[in-house]
């Protein structure tokens, strides 16, 4: 049995990952297109790195940080202490958390892979047109939870102008924190 999950293992690795890979080792693919076709932060980190240019930018569901040529923060709760998500009470304190850590842009992953709530959000920002708030019992839901608090700070701090949208990046948007 050990014999057999080593095997399938290996031939699951080769097939998925090493061949890929391997075509960029021997000069078939470029570094770029490999990127390109298998990371889909790279042009929203190209954009970062060459057009928006930010001092510092917070990466919500983002784990391809490396990628930029700038500083970055890894935002969402879990993965840090120093933004407060437990005392912040509006998208206006998440703002200036945010500030105080140097930080002038954040870029949100609304992917629906990575994040199902995502297209509400949008609704919720307005983003592509009226905004649809989001009612009094998703608030207490979001809020209930830290791991999902971000989310309505996120779409209160662009209700009440304390996030900018500066570009959306596939399903992915960059805010300016002015």
């Amino acid at each position: 049995a050990i014999c057999i999950q080593a095997i399938l293992t290996l031939f699951v690795h080769h097939t998925y990952v090493s061949t890929g890979q391997m075509k960029v080792v021997l000069g078939s693919v470029s570094e770029d297109d490999y990127r390109n076709a298998n990371i889909g932060f790279t042009r929203a980190s190209k954009i970062l790195n060459e057009e928006i240019k930010p001092k510092k930018v917070a990466l919500y569901n983002e784990v391809f940080g490396f990628l930029l040529d700038v500083p970055y923060f890894w935002a969402n709760p879990g993965h840090t202490t120093e933004i407060g998500y437990e005392q912040l009470k509006d998208g206006k304190g998440l703002a200036e958390s945010l500030k105080k850590l140097g930080i002038t842009h954040a870029y949100v992953n609304l992917s629906p892979s990575i994040e199902p709530a995502g297209e509400r959000m949008v609704q919720a920002m307005g983003l592509g047109g009226t905004p649809v708030p989001y009612t009094t019992d998703e608030v207490a839901d979001l809020n209930s939870d830290l791991r999902k608090k971000w989310k309505w700070l996120i779409v209160d701090a662009v209700l009440a102008g304390a996030f900018k949208p500066v570009k959306p990046v596939g399903r992915a948007i960059i805010f300016e924190i002015p």
